[in-house]
């Protein structure tokens, strides 16, 4: 009888023993600059550096593929118009999926307006509307990236959620019923079926 609480009491500090290899998630977040995209990777444990980057169409066809660097960011020239699926393939199966919804861009002549085109309000009052849009998008992009990395900063520092919770205390709950079910049949009664 010793050596079976002996046993049983190995295999529940075995349990317990914290172990770093236990659940950590991974996860990728993309935007735009320019014509360019950039993605971060992310664990609950920092970056995630080394993984592979894979971008697809939304119809699931394979464009590129590439390793993220010591900062866990992955940057490529955007090669199509339209959505990205963009998939991050760590290491033992750890795996996160991010859907980048890019705009379109209208056809013709690229939008950049020098300073010098808009000096004064006349050369303003003349410029096509889809120009002016497309530089304050240009500007948008260059000043919410910064943005866009803490962001990502945030969701890799977010901390214990209510899965985490409800499952410690389902934990524990199972842990107490093992007890009472040991001590139950450590005093020679029966169990009632």
């Amino acid at each position: 009888m010793k050596v079976y609480r002996s046993i049983i009491f190995i295999i529940i500090c075995f349990i317990l023993y914290p172990v770093s290899a236990f659940a950590h998630r991974v996860g990728v977040f993309a935007w735009v600059e320019g014509d360019k995209v950039f993605t971060e990777s992310y664990s609950n444990r920092g970056k995630v550096v080394g993984a592979r980057i894979l971008v697809y169409d939304m119809e699931g066809k394979k464009i590129l593929e590439g390793k993220t660097d010591k900062e866990g960011v992955f940057v490529f020239k955007n090669p199509q118009k339209g959505n990205l699926k963009i998939v991050l393939d760590a290491s033992m199966g750890h795996r996160a999926e991010y859907i980048l919804k890019v705009k379109e861009e209208k056809k013709g002549k690229s939008a950049s307006i020098s300073s010098s085109e808009i000096s004064n309000t006349q050369d303003i009052k003349m410029a096509n509307m889809d120009k002016i849009m497309d530089m304050l998008s240009n500007m948008l992009d260059q000043k919410l990236s910064p943005l866009f990395r803490q962001i990502a900063e945030l969701k890799e520092k977010r901390g214990v959620t209510i899965h985490d919770i409800i499952g410690g205390i389902g934990y524990i709950v199972g842990l107490m019923g093992l007890a009472l079910y040991l001590k139950g049949s450590k005093a020679g009664r029966p169990l009632k079926k």
